[in-house]
């Protein structure tokens, strides 16, 4: 099964980078952080769903507009 990279369903820590403009170091410790939406999928493997990376902003933009 070969998926085309819009198909995937998840971001690893340097897609993350790249979809959020930040650099890898940075992605890492937003895959470690609580609270954040990511899934271990070995021990050192994280991956973000892109949906949930979605619904995470909406709630972060959100967060910033109530204070």
């Amino acid at each position: 099964k070969n998926m085309a990279a819009s198909e995937k369903l998840v971001l690893n820590a340097d897609e993350l980078a790249a979809a959020l403009g930040i650099c890898r170091p940075a992605a890492y410790d937003l895959l470690h952080k609580k609270g954040f939406p990511s899934i271990q999928v070995t021990p050192r493997r994280f991956v973000v769903p892109k949906a949930a990376l979605e619904e995470w902003l909406l709630q972060q933009a959100q967060g910033e507009q109530e204070v």
